[in-house]
């Protein structure tokens, strides 16, 4: 004779704040990488513009710079977005599991959106362009105000929707879904 399964109080469907949850996990990351990419796009034409169009005598070292400053862009764009959908298919992921039920998950995924808001509380208050540093600015440049914008934007979207995500994971009805959901011992 089986014994019934552990509800603990909980009964019925999954709860929206689970759902809720699941969505905030599957779309976030993959709506960052979308803004980041637009990010780099607005600082690469607002390279092209300064670099790009000096005359003169200084203009052969100006193309120097200019292809200088493309190819650490490039190179921090390709890095960043490679690492921003590796993370987004690991949020995919470990999103599905957490919605089944895996209390694991919802703890893997409670860590990565620990950190993801403090980076971007960090960011906020310093005013962190994506990692851009006064010595990492090229030389007469500076930042398109929509370019911070779009930066200060996302940051905030980051630390609001992963605050929701850890509040949303350990509500009353989330933490019986998880408990009703862990394999008999």
């Amino acid at each position: 004779m089986t014994s019934p399964p552990r509800s603990y109080g909980f009964t019925g469907r999954r709860p929206a704040a689970v759902e809720i949850a699941f969505w905030i996990a599957v779309v976030v990351p993959p709506l960052a990488t979308v803004l980041s990419v637009a990010a780099f796009m607005v600082v690469k034409r607002a390279v092209d513009d300064v670099y790009g169009t000096t005359g003169g005598d200084m203009q052969a070292s100006m193309y120097e710079l200019h292809d200088k400053v493309n190819g650490l862009l490039l190179v921090q764009f390709v890095f960043f977005t490679a690492v921003y959908l590796l993370l987004s298919g690991l949020w995919f992921l470990l999103g599905l599991m957490m919605r089944g039920g895996r209390n694991w998950a919802r703890t893997a995924l409670t860590v990565a959106a620990s950190l993801w808001a403090v980076t971007s509380l960090i960011a906020l208050i310093q005013g962190d362009t994506q990692g851009f540093t006064t010595a990492d600015k090229p030389p007469f440049f500076e930042f398109p105000g929509s370019y911070v914008v779009l930066d200060y934007a996302r940051s905030a979207l980051d630390l609001i929707t992963m605050g929701a995500f850890i509040a949303l994971v350990f509500l009353r009805r989330s933490n019986r879904y998880f408990t009703a959901r862990r394999p008999p011992t």
